[in-house]
């Protein structure tokens, strides 16, 4: 939902916040404020959040007097977010649309493409597919692909994803979309990666490569460890130094659950981990052991994390 102003994070902790801003504390509701004004996203969301509630309050209040019974403003709010929830998270019918290729929450798939390219799809992603006489070309809507490329240079092969592009002739070499960018991660061979707002600003990356590009930059390009960041691709999940925001949304594709980080700076500690698919529902507590986390499980698989005090 970023491109309304504000990110699925951020519409989760301003549901939590009309929910317990009800019966508020003094404390609370200075809490509040300052999450509030920590950044326009909030701020968008909040907004948004008001606006569903209210229209969703009416139709609520016009069955609570059929019902004869009063329903509780908390429990009022939450009904409404849990209402919004499923409208905006569940269905993913615009996604639908638009994907000619797409998996659900932990699940894989492997696709033969037009020009005898093979790709592999991670789990909750979507693509779209451009392939004619002239041009081979995917769009990574969300989620994560390893793609190995029929050699062609008189038609390079274009992946676009999160405001960038990435061309080959011919290699392997992954894509996987973050808020607001991707990563580009090459196996074999060689890759020119550019934001397609500044596509002058372009990086060339060699087998063991990485980079990562966001809000129209393009990052220096990383060595790494192949194997460590494409473990997804053999039943693992390895984080070297990841922030949690970006752990938690990578989670989110392989179980079925919402992570609500509370405390403003949470998001940005770091991880260094490897997990195993089968077993991500441990993963939860190690990592809370990890970073000192308090881990909160709420109805409809909200997944609650704050500092342990």
């Amino acid at each position: 939902m970023a491109e309304r102003g504000f990110t699925e994070q951020d519409f989760a902790e301003a549901g939590l916040w009309l929910a317990r801003l009800s019966d508020a504390t003094a404390a609370e509701r200075r809490d509040f404020a300052a999450w509030l004004s920590a950044s326009a996203g909030h701020r968008a969301a909040w907004a948004a959040t008001q606006d569903l509630y209210g229209r969703l309050a009416v139709p609520a209040a016009r069955s609570r007097r059929r019902q004869s019974r009063r329903l509780p403003g908390p429990l009022m709010a939450a009904a409404a977010i849990l209402v919004a929830v499923v409208l905006l998270w569940g269905p993913g019918w615009m996604i639908a649309l638009e994907s000619d290729v797409r998996t659900t929450v932990g699940q894989r798939g492997e696709h033969a493409l037009p020009d005898g390219s093979r790709l592999e799809i991670g789990p909750d992603s979507a693509v779209a597919f451009d392939f004619s006489a002239e041009r081979r070309a995917i769009r990574l809507i969300r989620g994560e692909v390893y793609l190995t490329v029929t050699p062609s240079d008189r038609r390079p092969f274009i992946v676009t994803a999160g405001g960038g592009e990435t061309r080959v002739t011919g290699t392997a070499f992954a894509v996987r979309t973050i808020e607001d960018g991707a990563v580009v991660t090459v196996a074999e061979g060689r890759v020119r990666v550019a934001a397609v707002a500044a596509a002058a600003a372009s990086v060339a990356l060699s087998a063991g490569q990485s980079v990562r590009y966001a809000r129209g930059r393009v990052g220096p390009a990383m060595t790494i460890d192949v194997a460590t960041d494409l473990a997804w691709r053999h039943g693992q999940l390895a984080f070297v130094q990841t922030p949690l925001a970006e752990v938690a949304a990578t989670l989110e594709r392989y179980l079925p659950a919402r992570f609500v980080i509370l405390d403003r700076d949470l998001g940005d500690r770091r991880l260094t981990a490897v997990f195993e698919q089968g077993r991500l529902d441990d993963a939860i507590d190690r990592i809370a052991d990890s970073l000192g986390l308090t881990v909160t499980r709420l109805p409809g698989r909200f997944i609650l994390l704050q500092s342990a005090k």
